[in-house]
């Protein structure tokens, strides 16, 4: 196929779980899958894999499996951001409603009769799946806050969600101080709703947010993808060295001051966090990277940065980025960060005007 032409293709793959994808009668072996989309990325030849979000029946444990298969492989193809499943008049589903469990047959408010199954269990669903599809910035985060987790079935969806994680990738917490953090503070949340009284605080943006974040942060630091070795991206932009908006405001825990030109950790891990924008269109980019040596490093970006907000005519807002590095990143225990952010509009990349300072790992 590729000797006669062919160098695109779009594959109907819907979910990284085996299961849900028998579920769906889609009779293929992920597996299978896998090796494809190597063996196309090999060949120079494109893989455009839609996802699907809420089949009857899907479960978080296979969300997490649909989260995992895409970072493994995103590299290989170009995941679509997912989108919740729609019943068509039609369709196996829409004809026989009964026989997948759905009471509510509308084609996207439907919802199945044990109550596991709603629009908003799906929207929960979806939020996390797609930031790691797209995993730069936040997206739909506005709806995500619209969320009522004080809702019984929320929390349970929830509750569940960071069980499959934990079950999922319990071998990897002993190994980083930064992800046990990160896992006890779920933990409590765990705790906190597996009984019957419901605390008004999880419906606040402020543990929204907070949820998020290390969910996130627990994710992408799992499974590697906020460590990128792929020199690639750097690439498609043409460097430039314009100033961007913006600034590195934290590394572990230490606030930069102006005109810092050094900086000494003892951590195994390095934490930075910042914010940035493109100071022409005074609005976001499209990625953060970070540079250390010959090594770039993906950030994840995207966060609401309420401060900055303020601070740039009240316009600016989704900006914020972080990354969380092994000190193994900064050779001979030391190295200048470079922390840039490109932007597709323009065609430029952008440097943080206090980057440049030495990292020093003790």
């Amino acid at each position: 196929m590729r000797l006669s032409g062919c160098r695109e293709f779009l594959w109907g793959f819907e979910s990284g779980s085996q299961r849900v994808v028998d579920l769906m009668m889609k009779r293929y072996d992920l597996n299978v899958a896998k090796r494809i989309l190597r063996d196309c990325s090999e060949l120079e030849m494109i893989s455009n894999l839609p996802v699907m979000i809420g089949f009857p029946g899907e479960l978080p444990d296979d969300v997490v499996q649909t989260i995992v298969f895409v970072f493994e492989n995103r590299k290989y193809a170009n995941f679509f951001l997912p989108g919740t499943m729609k019943v068509l008049s039609n369709s196996p589903i829409g004809s026989d409603p009964a026989n997948y469990g759905l009471d509510d047959v509308s084609p996207r408010q439907w919802t199945t009769s044990d109550g596991v199954n709603t629009p908003e269990i799906r929207f929960f669903r979806r939020f996390f799946v797609a930031n790691v599809v797209n995993c730069t910035r936040y997206l739909m985060f506005d709806e995500f806050l619209a969320l009522n987790f004080t809702d019984r079935a929320i929390l349970n969806e929830a509750h569940m969600f960071l069980s499959a994680i934990r079950d999922r990738f319990e071998d990897c917490f002993a190994e980083s101080p930064h992800l046990s953090r990160m896992r006890w503070a779920l933990q409590e949340f765990l705790e906190e709703t597996d009984g019957s009284t419901l605390s008004g605080r999880f419906d606040t943006n402020e543990f929204k947010l907070d949820f998020t974040e290390n969910v996130l942060d627990l994710l992408y630091k799992v499974e590697g993808e906020n460590v990128s070795s792929d020199i690639s991206a750097q690439l498609r932009i043409e460097r430039e060295r314009q100033t961007a908006l913006g600034w590195i405001d934290d590394v572990n825990g230490h606030k930069l001051a102006q005109g810092e030109s050094e900086v000494t950790v003892h951590d195994r891990e390095l934490v930075i966090s910042g914010w940035a924008g493109v100071p022409d269109e005074n609005a976001p980019g499209d990625a953060v990277y970070v540079t250390i040596g010959e090594s770039i490093y993906e950030a994840r970006y995207g966060f609401p940065r309420s401060d900055v907000k303020k601070l740039v005519n009240n316009s600016l807002y989704f900006v914020g980025f972080k990354i969380v590095l092994p000190t193994d990143a900064v050779k001979t225990n030391s190295g200048a960060i470079t922390i840039e952010v490109r932007s597709r509009a323009t065609g430029r990349s952008y440097v943080l005007p206090n980057s440049g300072f030495e990292i020093r790992v003790q």
